[in-house]
């Protein structure tokens, strides 16, 4: 199944799915949870990545992955910040691949999400991205456009981290 599949088939069952805790950032992140890390926690967790500068990305629990900390000692091991030089470059890598997966496609929603996807990264502010895709409010693309290129972020991120991996699982972050 190809990432826009699985993006399709997570959209659909969208709404049956109950809204995650409204609890998030420093309280959440404290609290040690048991378990594999939820989809929901990890494109939380991307989403805060892709805004986070690199002193804060150097903070993100995705810099505790072992995919991540190994690209950080053998690639970035010169940088000031190798364990956030190493994400924001698996971070760059999944967000060009999911633009790629879209690149092409018929679908007019997935069409949208591409869309967002580009103007996100030209830096376009959320306000003007919502009138270009012809929404009405941000709360509406919100549930629309940015949870599918999300979930198609975050899909391609543990994607890249298992290759770095050799294939294994993602550990916990």
């Amino acid at each position: 199944m190809t990432v826009t599949q699985q993006v399709q088939s997570a959209t659909e069952s969208s709404a049956a799915r109950t809204p995650s805790s409204p609890l998030r950032g420093k309280a959440s992140a404290r609290t040690a949870k048991r378990g594999p890390t939820s989809r929901d926690e990890y494109i939380h967790r991307v989403r805060e990545a892709l805004a986070a500068d690199y002193l804060d990305l150097s903070a993100s629990p995705l810099c505790e992955l072992p995919q991540v900390i190994e690209l950080a000692r053998t690639t970035y091991s010169r940088k000031i910040f190798p364990e956030a030089s190493a994400l924001r470059a698996l971070l760059n890598q999944a967000y060009e691949a999911a633009l790629v997966e879209l690149d092409g496609v018929e679908d007019r929603r997935l069409q949208r999400v591409a869309t967002y996807l580009r103007l996100v990264r030209e830096g376009v502010p959320k306000g003007e991205i919502t009138h270009h895709l012809g929404f009405h409010s941000r709360s509406h693309m919100h549930t629309a456009i940015e949870r599918q290129a999300l979930e198609l972020v975050t899909e391609a991120f543990i994607q890249r981290a298992r290759r770095h991996a050799g294939g294994a699982p993602l550990a916990e972050a």
